[in-house]
């Protein structure tokens, strides 16, 4: 069904280089040699993919359904949209199960029950899982999401990094922990990271470009990062996400939606091939996790950074074809 609304090309090419990205990340964490900078580059798309993702998530919700007067069209939709994605979870936290813990036949019915239901959170699948619980919400309070988003959105968002503070090394429930955070396994929690939903659904809903004063605060979140890495020697921690490393994207996030902006509005340079990226991102990460999964588990050498980016950039040609062909 095609929409009425213009497709807006800038936030496709944003989520491209968010999934490009992803994509080098995971090549590197599972396959490359040590190194400072191919830390340095896994820890930056650590720190900015999500975050971005749900800025995306909020700027899209905007245009697709907060601004539509028919909630009951918007809530279909965004069932919809949150049953694919659970379904592309659960394809690949079977996936990594199957390929990196070689366990999930083992555990037979016990298993699968577990992931099915939440017990059992696989690694690098956790943060689709977010997305899905988003999704889910937003059609279960779609009414009460839109108040949040359009009043009081400051000490929302307050109260939403306030949960940054709590500890909760007494929270053993896992569905509990996909909400709130958790220190038993890595979750992408949705109260901490929604400040970046509220934003984006106020970028999209003012229409906001570049302006000096949002760059500037953006910049002293960043630096609150910058100063902590500097006087402790440590990241911040993410799982769970620490109020620092939660503004620490600010400026980057920032920065990519205005260049992705400026890019659109290019006529000469469109860089295509990212902007259909981002028109498909759960489909590049998806079969992206199955191939990583899969090649893991038959190769235990490391490669060297250099091939860590050819191996990125064959994986993201490869599913670009192959979305050619099933399109």
């Amino acid at each position: 069904m095609k929409s009425s609304i213009q497709r807006d090309n800038s936030i496709d090419f944003f989520k491209g280089i968010l999934t490009s990205l992803m994509i080098l990340a995971h090549v590197i964490q599972f396959f490359s040699e040590k190194s400072t900078v191919g830390f340095i580059i896994s820890q930056y798309v650590n720190l900015t993919t999500f975050s971005g993702f749900f800025f995306i998530f909020g700027y899209t919700h905007q245009i697709a359904y907060f601004n539509k007067k028919d909630t009951n069209t918007s809530k279909t939709k965004i069932l919809r949209n949150s049953i694919n994605v659970l379904f592309i979870y659960y394809l690949s936290a079977l996936s990594f199960r199957f390929f990196i813990s070689n366990n999930l036949i083992e555990n037979g019915l016990s298993g699968l029950f577990k992931i099915l239901f939440f017990f059992d959170i696989p690694g690098y699948s956790e943060f689709l899982l977010s997305f899905f619980i988003l999704l889910f919400f937003s059609f279960l309070f779609i009414k009460k999401l839109k108040v949040i988003t359009t009043t009081n959105k400051l000490i929302i968002s307050l109260f939403c990094l306030a949960f940054t503070f709590i500890p909760l090394e007494w929270l053993k429930i896992n569905q509990l922990g996909l909400i709130i955070g958790s220190h038993e396994f890595a979750s992408f929690p949705i109260i901490q990271y929604l400040p970046y939903f509220i934003l984006g659904t106020i970028f999209a809903k003012e229409k906001i470009e570049f302006k000096k004063t949002h760059f500037y605060i953006s910049i002293l979140f960043t630096l609150s990062l910058l100063f902590f890495i500097f006087f402790t020697h440590k990241i911040p921690n993410r799982f769970p996400p620490s109020i620092t490393w939660i503004l620490g994207a600010a400026a980057f996030i920032y920065c990519y939606y205005i260049f992705s902006k400026k890019i659109n509005n290019n006529k000469l340079f469109k860089f295509t091939v990212i902007t259909e990226i981002g028109t498909s991102t759960f489909f590049y990460l998806i079969i992206s996790n199955i191939f990583i999964f899969a090649i893991k588990s038959n190769l235990e050498m490391k490669i060297n950074l250099f091939y860590c980016f050819v191996l990125s950039l064959f994986l993201i040609f490869f599913i670009y074809r192959l979305r050619k062909i099933v399109k």
